[in-house]
């Protein structure tokens, strides 16, 4: 189903225009869509990215909403149910978080490319500066959408806040990777810690960042493997 949606549907509305033909072709910063095409420009792009604004914004409030529903019921439950722990309200916090910035950068990065086509409905000459928007802001999507993953996970947000830290476990892996080979090293690397990592989840640590932090300060101990 979604392979299907992703792949047919832009098909779809890649190979419409071609039915006419003399649609496609310079467009400024892109080889698109004529500018004296706007309709064929809104009917199968623009149109649907501001639906598709909509939609977006609408499930993530939608999932924000639930996770805090679920939040408040956990602190209300009893019996097995002991509230929400810490771990617990830091991943959801973090994953709000997460939701809020990919709407933001969405819609963001978008807005200039949509007022910028607005203003060439209605205009005989492109704003310099609406184009340059455009044609700098569309491709940022992908970076910034790997820049809030990154700053919102443990594992990478770690690589940014303990470079040295991450760049000594990143050796001591290598070095034991050219020992006994690349999966025998960090087997090794990784089992010499064993006994400390199971003590430490079976003493029920449900301190989620406690627990790594931990984990790292043990496999930091050992970096001369």
């Amino acid at each position: 189903m979604y392979h299907g949606i992703c792949w047919l549907v832009p098909t779809f509305f890649m190979v419409l225009p071609l039915i006419p033909g003399d649609v496609y072709g310079d467009a400024g910063g892109w080889c698109w869509i004529y500018q004296d095409r706007p309709g064929w420009r809104f009917g199968t792009f623009y149109v649907w990215l501001m639906i598709l604004f909509v939609v977006v914004t609408l499930a993530y409030i939608h999932v924000i909403k639930t996770l805090r529903k679920q939040s408040r019921a956990r602190q209300a439950a009893v019996g097995t149910y002991q509230g929400e722990s810490e771990a617990e309200a830091l991943r959801r916090r973090r994953t709000e978080k997460k939701l809020v910035m990919y709407i933001l950068a969405f819609i963001v990065l978008w807005l200039p490319g949509i007022i910028n086509r607005v203003h060439q409905l209605a205009a005989d000459r492109p704003v310099f500066a609406l184009v340059f928007l455009h044609s700098v802001c569309v491709p940022l999507q992908g970076f910034c959408n790997s820049i809030i993953y990154a700053s919102t996970e443990d594992g990478m947000l770690r690589i940014f806040t303990h470079p040295r830290e991450a760049w000594t476990l990143l050796r001591a892996r290598l070095a034991g990777g050219s020992a006994g080979g690349v999966g025998g090293g960090v087997q090794a690397y990784e089992l010499s810690h064993k006994d400390a990592l199971d003590e430490l989840a079976g003493d029920g640590a449900d301190d989620y960042d406690e627990f790594n932090s931990a984990r790292d300060r043990a496999q930091l101990e050992d970096v001369e493997l």
